[in-house]
């Protein structure tokens, strides 16, 4: 692992690798987190009774399964006690980052890399790409020291 100061200054080809090491980790977790919902759904569903009588019945037959399936594979509540972690990622002489790791459900956790100027005074936003973070659940926050 590089040191954190030469972090900045690390070669295109090794960020690169870091980013997808990162990239492929979230997505192993999020697709075994995905398979044990879809086990676990199946298990408790029993068996599929199909009827094969008839393309008709057939159709008619696939239709309250693919119900289930579309409520398994749809929307999913998160509602994981906020409980943030970080983790050191880097630092130098005016930055602080760590790696934020907050549990989804049992089995998953979202993470994202927080950055922010070290000598800063003032409150500063908080907020990813896609998603404003600036109001911390249950009254909770995190604090990056």
């Amino acid at each position: 692992m590089p040191e954190s100061d030469d972090f900045l200054h690390l070669p295109a080809s090794v960020i690169a690798r870091m980013e997808a090491d990162a990239q492929s980790l979230i997505r192993r977790e999020a697709e075994a987190w995905l398979v044990e919902q879809c086990r676990e759904t199946l298990e408790s569903s029993g068996e599929w009774t199909l009827d094969y009588s008839s393309p008709t019945a057939y159709e008619a037959s696939c239709k309250p399964h693919r119900k289930r399936w579309s409520e398994t594979i749809g929307e999913w509540t998160f509602d994981s006690p906020f409980n943030p972690l970080l983790e050191p990622c880097f630092e130098t002489k005016d930055t602080l980052a760590r790696w934020l790791r907050i549990d989804l459900a049992d089995g998953l956790q979202g993470r994202a890399i927080l950055a922010r100027p070290k000598n800063a005074t003032h409150p500063l936003p908080w907020s990813s790409p896609s998603t404003a973070w600036g109001a911390a659940r249950n009254g909770s926050s995190a604090s990056m020291t």
